[in-house]
């Protein structure tokens, strides 16, 4: 690819959809996880949003989604303008390593000078001109620089402890549209302490998951340090039979892509350009009822037939049928989904694995 060329028809979008979502239980299940249901508008799945965002990136034809084989009738019953070619089957769950090794496999075979947008299908972002325009500059920063790999960092508006945190380090001196940075380091959930002590410092932004490299360099880069799965990528080329790909990709570990690759990369490898977005990713009911809650000076989220009086700080999602009437609640999230009634302290909605795990004990399979 000549440096700095302004090639188009070389970048790409890949839609990852393959997650379970399962700390947005109950709405959100193994038979439909979270990327398939309307959390966020009423009239969009998380996927369907995701795909009105990306689609315009690229040209007509280079929107690609990445799925399991469980999820993928839901994908084309939910995107029918994706190209039935243009849906990616992960043989199997294996995390962002294998899954993104495996995307960036397909895409290379495709063209040798792919450019890759990488975006997570359940997350959600209010200003999608400021999205493209932060998108665009990623891409230009690898058209010049093809070795590098770039992340979006989002600008802290909280001390989480839910989330990834990105330091930025130098700042390039190539002037682009958007600043961008090298990345110093790379912290996983924090403390809250540490979390309050990277809120007031500007260098930490949150790790969105979105990435835009160079297909070519991220398995160059696979290759170097996580080479079992370059091993299996290389094997399943060899296998026809679907069954036989699925056993070849299940012994692979399931590694996530920041420990596996990222953090081990040197600063001139990657760079990060940090967004004052308005984004979630949706991670739980808590940062859902975040996401809303401002637009409420009783800082609650409803949804369905409410009937409420004197509540505050609240999240109730419900649905036209149910009433779901509330008095005096403080910081209390209700969920109605499907034949269940889930009620949780807002604190405490991260919990909601242990109240799916109880369910498993008692042999209530059917609702998760």
């Amino acid at each position: 690819m000549q440096k700095g060329k302004k090639d188009k028809g070389a970048q790409y979008v890949v839609i990852m959809a393959g997650g379970s979502g399962k700390r947005l239980w109950p709405e959100s299940r193994s038979r439909k996880p979270k990327q398939f249901q309307c959390l966020v508008r009423k009239d969009q799945t998380l996927l369907q949003e995701t795909h009105a965002r990306v689609k315009d990136l690229v040209p007509a034809g280079h929107v690609f989604v990445s799925t399991i084989t469980e999820y993928a009738e839901i994908v084309r019953e939910q995107l029918p303008d994706i190209l039935p070619e243009n849906i990616i089957i992960e043989p199997c769950g294996r995390d962002t390593a294998p899954a993104l090794a495996f995307v960036a496999d397909h895409i290379n075979r495709l063209n040798t000078e792919a450019i890759i947008l990488t975006v997570p299908s359940d997350h959600t972002v209010k200003e999608v001109g400021l999205f493209a325009g932060v998108v665009n500059t990623m891409f230009h920063v690898v058209r010049f620089h093809p070795e590098r790999i770039g992340l979006i960092g989002i600008k802290t508006t909280e001390a989480s402890t839910a989330l990834g945190y990105i330091k930025m380090g130098n700042e390039m001196r190539q002037k682009f549209s958007h600043a961008v940075y090298r990345v110093a380091s790379f912290a996983e959930k924090p403390s809250e302490e540490k979390a309050k002590e990277y809120f007031n410092d500007w260098q930490y932004l949150w790790n969105s998951g979105c990435f835009v490299f160079c297909a070519s360099t991220l398995l160059d880069q696979i290759r170097a340090h996580a080479p079992e799965i370059t091993q299996v990528l290389m094997r399943m080329r060899d296998v026809s039979d679907l069954d036989m790909k699925h056993d070849l990709f299940a012994t692979l570990p399931s590694k996530p892509i920041d420990t596996t690759v990222w953090e081990k990369l040197a600063d001139t490898d990657l760079f990060v350009v940090p967004a004052n977005l308005t984004w979630s990713d949706v991670g739980n009911w808590r940062s859902l009822h975040d996401f809303h809650r401002s637009d409420d000076l009783q800082q609650n989220y409803f949804r369905g037939t409410v009937v409420d009086i004197d509540t505050t700080n609240s999240f109730i999602f419900g649905d036209k049928e149910t009433v779901i009437a509330t008095l005096g609640l403080d910081g209390i999230v209700v969920v109605k989904s499907g034949g269940v009634i889930f009620v949780a302290d807002r604190k405490r909605v991260e919990d909601v694995k242990v109240v799916v795990a109880k369910i498993q004990k008692q042999g209530l399979d059917g609702l998760l």
